[in-house]
């Protein structure tokens, strides 16, 4: 039973394998590399994954290289397509895990010698050549930092014992933990947490929570909204502007800058809610692959590269294109 179970395991990663996309020919004499990221569940990943398709296509053809761009619902899928690629000995992966559990199978290609880049979210521990992510912790700092500035009278004002705010996280990967560690390094203590969720990086779960939220008491006082990212911030900004009683809430923060989001902001600004995001570019998966590449031809690459970010607010979304329709 077992034996029969391996078997049809296999099969059904050499069909996911297939049915993501494979354009490569490992055969032919070729270098080539592989790409894995986590399927499309939401507009970053759906942008992300159509920017590793098309840049890992130009650099791979620009250097005369095979490809392969492989994608995955979740870390168990992504595990079982380590063991396909492991024999299939490509010269260097691209890895964006789902999540720290995929380090034991990921640990595959280390024992076999190929070499691995690392992509936005941390596996700890883990041999890779390099590491490309955004800088996570910046940008909670930057967060904590404008909310300081943003709340200065209050935070000088002794008769306001609190500035209330909750947070809305994206899932349990490296990349939130960073994010709420940097806003925790630089928000005053005047500050205080109500509550926290978990989004799954879902605009529908941001809604749904804030909308849960605001049939309690304690949305009353609530100040400020600390999420994520964007998407997140959009549904939790539809939520708000389809309250019909009266409430307090100044700034949404957000990641990343969407069309849809950089669209709204003075729309919102308008009705009294002010939002800030910091950049965080889908595009930014192309980088790790031009760094790949990079070490197969010889170059020195470094250990660890974080991508800067900027904030955008209503005094200067005009000067960013966005991403997306």
């Amino acid at each position: 039973m077992k034996r029969l179970l391996s078997v049809l395991l296999i099969v059904l990663v050499a069909v996911g394998l297939t049915a993501c996309g494979s354009q490569g020919d490992t055969n032919d004499g070729k270098k080539s590399i592989v790409v894995m990221t986590p399927n499309a569940t939401h507009g970053f990943t759906g942008q992300s994954v159509s920017d590793a398709q098309t840049g890992t296509k130009k650099l791979a053809e620009e250097n005369d290289m095979d490809y392969k761009v492989v994608t995955s619902a979740n870390a168990t899928e992504q595990a079982a397509q380590v063991a396909q690629i492991v024999a299939e000995a490509p010269d260097i992966v691209v890895l964006w895990p789902h999540d720290d559990t995929l380090k034991s199978a990921a640990q595959a290609f280390v024992d076999a010698k190929i070499p691995v880049v690392i992509y936005d979210r941390l596996l700890d521990g883990f041999d890779q050549v390099s590491e490309v992510m955004g800088d996570n912790v910046e940008i909670g700092r930057q967060t904590g930092l404008y909310f300081n500035n943003y709340f200065k009278n209050e935070l000088e004002d002794s008769s306001v014992e609190s500035i209330n705010y909750i947070e809305f996280l994206g899932d349990n990967s490296s990349v939130p933990r960073q994010r709420s560690e940097g806003f925790a390094e630089t928000i005053d203590g005047k500050f205080k947490k109500l509550n926290e969720w978990s989004t799954d990086w879902q605009r529908s779960n941001g809604q749904k929570f804030m909308e849960e939220f605001m049939g309690t008491p304690e949305f009353e006082t609530l100040d400020a909204i600390f999420t994520h990212d964007a998407e997140v911030a959009l549904g939790i900004l539809t939520a708000l502007e389809g309250y019909t009683g009266t409430h307090k809430v100044k700034i949404v923060s957000a990641v990343s800058e969407p069309k849809e989001l950089l669209g709204k902001i003075q729309y919102y600004a308008d009705q009294g809610i002010d939002v800030v995001t910091y950049t965080f570019n889908p595009n930014m998966v192309v980088e790790s692959v031009r760094i790949a590449i990079d070490y197969l031809n010889g170059k020195d690459v470094p250990a660890q590269y974080l991508i800067p970010t900027k904030a955008v607010d209503k005094t200067n979304y005009s000067e960013f294109e966005g991403w997306g329709s």
